[in-house]
């Protein structure tokens, strides 16, 4: 019950809950805004992940260049599955997607020498490179906290990530607001109507599942 009660214990859940804020943005952009039934967001947010932990403790590179690259990873892997996919309809897309994080998943836990396999980041290199990681984190933490005048690390955490959420949030409510927006809502409602009327349809999903995919790469 003591664990239960203290605020470190809720700060946490409270941080998770804005991760997957975070990663469901991405598919209420893509399913809510455009139509599109994505079932290996996940997969994404896999590969920024991966992306992030192999540059900064395997290749030794500071967190602030790995994140955008982490996150421009995810976004090309929405590329890269949505030119061959995108011009199935509904299930037949879904079904893609579904194979496709099985065989993210399977690369994850089986290619020990670029991902540490099934024992994940942990073993993707020393614990020098790692405790170097956890370094930087630290001193950024640190720095945020002071910045807000907040003592605690996991409080810190939890405004920076409901930070990003709500600043994520804000800018699809103003996207779907936009031109670009309304575009996506026909697509969503009749994609042949849309086509009929001279948009790109191809190029807007694609757009939608590269930004989607990025979404899932920040979470």
């Amino acid at each position: 019950m003591s664990a239960l009660a203290s605020g470190e214990f809720w700060a946490f859940v409270g941080v998770v809950a804005g991760i997957y804020t975070i990663l469901a943005l991405g598919l209420q952009l893509q399913f809510g805004l455009t139509g599109l039934l994505n079932f290996g967001q996940v997969a994404f947010m896999a590969i920024g992940a991966y992306t992030m932990a192999i540059l900064v403790v395997k290749e030794g590179l500071s967190m602030w260049l790995a994140a955008p690259a982490a996150i421009a990873t995810a976004a090309a892997a929405g590329l890269l599955l949505g030119i061959p996919s995108l011009r199935l309809r509904a299930d037949y897309f879904a079904i893609v997607t579904i194979a496709f994080s099985e065989i993210v998943r399977y690369v994850a836990t089986n290619e020990q020498s670029l991902t540490g396999g099934s024992q994940g980041t942990i073993a993707l290199g020393s614990v020098t490179q790692a405790s170097q990681y956890n370094a930087q984190w630290e001193r950024f933490q640190a720095r945020a906290g002071g910045w807000l005048h907040i003592g605690s690390k996991d409080v810190t955490m939890l405004v920076l990530v409901w930070a990003v959420a709500l600043v994520l949030l804000t800018l699809m409510w103003l996207a779907a607001r936009t031109p670009w927006g309304r575009v996506l809502r026909a697509i969503r409602e009749d994609e042949d109507a849309a086509a009929s009327l001279g948009k790109n349809v191809l190029a807007y999903k694609l757009q939608v599942l590269a930004i989607g995919s990025a979404f899932a790469g920040v979470a």
